[in-house]
């Protein structure tokens, strides 16, 4: 459908006679042509993004047909040549059905829009108040983001808050459900294996023995990924935090080979807090709280 209504808007844009025209109406084709592409890399926003890639370019064909019709094909009883004619009413009808098509999404999404824009709201509020009040906002805005994603499953933002806010009320068990539920949809989410990590880890905190060595093993495996990808302070630490966790449970299990194995993960990640050099006042004061826990931990393991 999209190259039906593609193929004779290109016709008609390559031979138009002005020159401000054809620039501007191939910038605007090949413009949201690359939006349409990327937004197959983003699962999550693929409606919204093809169904206003779709309406724009089937707009634009109908544009230009007209003009082009109206200023230079010739009368119906003289030959027929130059610009190409188009079935305006083809390409209407495609629009229609693209729109029928795309609509109860596009819907859902604003719907889900919504709620989301009042659980960070409330979430906002919850992050000034303290106590009772704290977790009674909090609760309010898990509620909206709950609602966000029971209508459009793919929104990815509220499925990232609604793990925060599970986390500020202690509930782990939900934090780890949400963010797994975002993992699934989009594995590269910013930040997620970082905070998947962090939550493996302080379910791990609630028990004992080989329970607690399998939820901190899940959490190794995000959290050498964040490892990887992050120089934030704050964040290495977690990590470093959670391998040395780790490594002491396994010396309680007994296990010297793994415990040794991850003591010289988290005594790498510490050095790695303690060798960053932040560039911005924000990373400068994580980096400032952060260094002399790392350097108490590593005087500890070594």
């Amino acid at each position: 459908l999209l190259l039906s209504i593609l193929a004779p808007a290109c016709a008609l844009i390559a031979r138009t006679r002005s020159a401000p025209r054809f620039l501007v109406s191939l910038g605007a084709i090949i413009g949201l042509m690359g939006m349409l592409l990327s937004s197959l890399a983003c699962w999550g926003f693929r409606w919204p993004v093809g169904l206003a890639t779709t309406a724009v370019l089937a707009g634009l064909a109908i544009a230009v047909a007209r003009e082009e019709q109206g200023a230079t094909v010739p009368a119906p009883s003289q030959p027929t040549g130059g610009v190409p004619t188009v079935n305006v009413r083809y390409l209407q009808a495609c629009v229609a059905a693209v729109l029928l098509f795309y609509a109860p999404f596009g819907i859902a999404k604003f719907r889900a829009a919504m709620e989301n824009a009042k659980g960070l709201q409330t979430m906002d509020q919850a992050e000034r108040a303290k106590g009772q009040e704290r977790d009674r906002l909090n609760r309010a805005a898990a509620e909206s983001f709950e609602r966000a994603v029971a209508i459009a499953p793919s929104f990815l933002t509220s499925h990232y808050k609604l793990g925060h806010v599970y986390n500020q009320l202690g509930d782990t068990t939900n934090t780890i459900a949400a963010y797994e539920r975002l993992r699934a949809i989009d594995p590269n989410y910013a930040d997620l294996p970082l905070n998947l990590a962090v939550a493996y880890a302080n379910q791990a905190r609630t028990l004992t023995g080989t329970e607690k060595i399998a939820w901190l093993e899940k959490a190794q495996v995000p959290a050498l990924e964040a490892a990887a990808h992050s120089w934030k302070p704050d964040g290495l630490l977690s990590v470093a935090n959670t391998l040395k966790e780790l490594a002491q449970a396994y010396d309680e299990a007994g296990q010297t080979e793994k415990a040794v194995a991850a003591r010289a993960s988290a005594i790498e990640i510490y050095d790695k807090v303690l060798s960053y050099k932040p560039k911005t006042a924000e990373y400068r004061e994580d980096s400032e709280k952060a260094a002399p826990i790392a350097r108490e931990a590593l005087g500890k393991l070594r």
